[in-house]
């Protein structure tokens, strides 16, 4: 079972298409915009996380991963 965002999904699916499906004549061209595309997911990915990380340091409240966490310990679980 894979989970994927529709970023992810549509990737997959260009990539797939790319490398089994069909040929492309101008596939360095193809996979140039693909890592020009990559780039950008990156930076807006990276982006959010920020944002989030600025909203949660803004409250008191622990945040879904702090509580999680914080079980995961108290079941003596090991964390990589």
């Amino acid at each position: 079972v894979q989970i994927r965002t529709i970023a992810m999904d549509f990737w997959a699916n260009l990539e797939h298409q790319l490398k089994y499906k069909q040929h492309v004549s101008d596939e360095a061209n193809v996979i140039s915009r693909l890592k020009r595309c990559s780039d950008k997911i990156l930076e807006i990915e990276e982006e959010m996380l920020a944002l989030r990380q600025h909203i949660e340091d803004m409250t008191d409240k622990p945040t879904d991963d702090d509580i999680l966490l914080e079980q995961l310990l108290k079941m003596d679980v090991a964390i990589e």
